[in-house]
């Protein structure tokens, strides 16, 4: 019964871990969301704005005109300031920069993007090496039974904790595409 419940509690603590970290994600995604609702609300007042100027300056005299013009340019350099922030390294625009920050940037690009799924198999394959390591002890009966018995049930509880976590966290998170009509 004791087994019971350890596996019972490894798969359920594993399971809120995994949801936590799926809220989590959520949380962040839509604090992201209001984020870019806010920074959208700023271009477009700063649009009106602008549009206001340029009334303002076809009415006024040339040297106001001449101020419009230049506070057209700042929104624009800002609009452009706003879409030049990209998720990726890569994806920057570095025709100026030397080679090898180029190579930088693209590896970092590549490590981002293989942290995840690398930290699950290391994971998995760490937990499995472990548990083969306790079967090989326990065949080789260099622990008492009892003990033995310890050591497998704890290591089956860490596989279906890590399994659950990793899973509804790995895949809590990806469903966030919109289906396919």
């Amino acid at each position: 019964m004791e087994i019971l419940f350890g596996l019972l509690g490894s798969i359920l603590s594993g399971g809120a871990t995994g949801l936590i970290g799926v809220v989590l994600q959520r949380f962040a995604d839509y604090k992201n969301k209001q984020l870019d609702m806010q920074i959208r609300a700023a271009d477009r007042a700063h649009e009106l704005a602008v549009m206001s100027a340029e009334w303002q300056g076809k009415l006024s005299v040339a040297k106001e005109e001449g101020e419009a013009a230049r506070d057209v340019a700042d929104s624009g350099a800002l609009a452009a300031s706003y879409q030049g922030a990209f998720d990726r390294f890569a994806a920057w625009d570095m025709k100026r920069e030397p080679w090898y920050f180029k190579m930088w940037m693209i590896g970092l690009d590549v490590l981002r993007g293989l942290v995840r799924p690398g930290l699950t198999v290391y994971l998995c394959v760490l937990t499995t090496l472990i548990y083969m390591e306790a079967r090989g002890l326990v065949a080789k009966e260099d622990l008492e039974v009892s003990d033995a018995l310890k050591l497998q049930v704890r290591i089956v509880e860490t596989i279906l904790y890590l399994t659950t976590t990793c899973v509804l966290w790995w895949f809590g998170s990806r469903n966030k595409a919109k289906q396919p009509a």
